[in-house]
Order: C-alpha cells, then sequence, then structure tokens
C-alpha cells in the first residue's frame, strides 16, 4: 500500500513529505487516517515510513498519547511507541508522564520507553514533577532520567532531596546525586550536604543510612 502524499493545506495541494525536512508540519485528516492505518500495515517498511512522518506531526502527538493508552496490545502499540520515541515535541512528556500511573504494566514499560528518549526534557522539568506527592510517578521519574549528566540535574536532584517526605524516593536521589555529582570540589559538598539531609531526615531507616555512609541503594536493597 503506498503512502499518501499529504499536504499542509485543505484544498488537496501536494508538498513534501515531512521525511525530508526536521521542521513540523500538519497533514490533512484523510492523510493522518491512512498514515495511522499503516502502523498496522503488514509490510514492515510501510509501518515505519508511517511512523516517520507521524513523528513529524506535532498536531499528531496528542492522539498517539491517547492511542499508546487505549490500543490493545499487539505491534501497533509498538508502532505508537516507537512514533512517540521519534518525535521531537515537548509534548510527547506532558502527554505520556501521566501513563507512568496506568493501571497496565506493558503500558507503563512502554511510557518508560518513550520517556528515556526524551530524558533530556524530563531533567528539565524535574524540580515540577518531583514536587508532586506521588512517590510511585516519581520513582518512574528518576529512572527515566538516571544517567542523564548535567549539573543542572543533579541540583534538582539536590532540591528535591531536602522536602521529599518517601524514603524511597529519598535513597533513589541521593543515589543518584553521589553518583552524578562532579568529581570537583563543588561535587564533594553537594554529596556531602545531600548526606547530611538524609541522615538528619531519615537517619533511623538503616537503609537509608546505609546509602549516605558510603553505600549505595542497590546494594542497600540486596
Amino acid at each position: 500500500m503506498p503512502l499518501r502524499k499529504f499536504s499542509t493545506e485543505d484544498d488537496g495541494g501536494s508538498k513534501a513529505s515531512p521525511l525530508a525536512s526536521s521542521t513540523p508540519v500538519q497533514a490533512t485528516t484523510a492523510a493522518l487516517d491512512d498514515l495511522l492505518a499503516l502502523l498496522k500495515d503488514e509490510n514492515p517498511g510501510h509501518r515505519h515510513a508511517a511512523s516517520d512522518q507521524l513523528a513529524h506531526l506535532d498536531d499528531c502527538i496528542p492522539l498517539l498519547a491517547r492511542l499508546l493508552a487505549n490500543l490493545s496490545h499487539g505491534s501497533c502499540r509498538e508502532m505508537v511507541a516507537i512514533t512517540l520515541m521519534k518525535a521531537r515535541s515537548d509534548l510527547v512528556a506532558d502527554l505520556v508522564v501521566p501513563l507512568l500511573r496506568h493501571d497496565s504494566a506493558e503500558i507503563r514499560g512502554l511510557a518508560v520507553e518513550v520517556l528515556g528518549h526524551h530524558a533530556a526534557f524530563i531533567a528539565a522539568r524535574a524540580p515540577q514533577w518531583l514536587a508532586g506527592e506521588d512517590p510511585l510517578l516519581k520513582l518512574q521519574l528518576l529512572s527515566v532520567v538516571q544517567g542523564h549528566d548535567s549539573k543542572g540535574m543533579v541540583r534538582s536532584l539536590a532540591e528535591a532531596l531536602t522536602t521529599e517526605a518517601d524514603a524511597n524516593v529519598a535513597a533513589q536521589l541521593l543515589d543518584m546525586i553521589l553518583l552524578g555529582a562532579d568529581a570537583d570540589e563543588e561535587g564533594e559538598r553537594t554529596r556531602h550536604a545531600a548526606c547530611e539531609i538524609v541522615l538528619r531526615r531519615f537517619g533511623d531507616i538503616p537503609f537509608l543510612r546505609f546509602i549516605a555512609t558510603g553505600g549505595t541503594a542497590r546494594e542497600a536493597r540486596g
């Protein structure tokens, strides 16, 4: 099944495929329907070509996020996830983060995979999301940004640690600070301050005391 050349206009005029450009464009409704249908095509080349085109369409990101949450198990759901991974819209993180609370473990896992391709944006918004009250969501988000290397990220983690009330989240924050802070004087001060906060606020919890005195979260949990 050939790919329809879609237009940014309503009168049927065609323009170049977004595969030739990284600039987000808009598709006609008919063309968008064609592309979405091709995500289920038996031909993997058609599926991936449609995915490449959809990834450039900012206006279809909300629809793709809804499909990820509502489609039944199968290759189409996986293609929707792959498309969201390819997209370069800030909308992806905002719309997929709520899926980390989804009842389906499969959808939560796909959401983590999608967000892993948008870790820089997640890291930039870390202060906002880490200020929430859902510890499971925060642990999921921390798993997404784990390994994201930036001073800003470590600073956000350190700020979140000062007010975090959940011991498991605090353990993950501390572990990431200890591993992520630079190997210089400033980094050492950051590590020391984080350990002091944990010892002061959670010192009566053995596994947190273990991390704050030289262990890691993984070792502490066995």
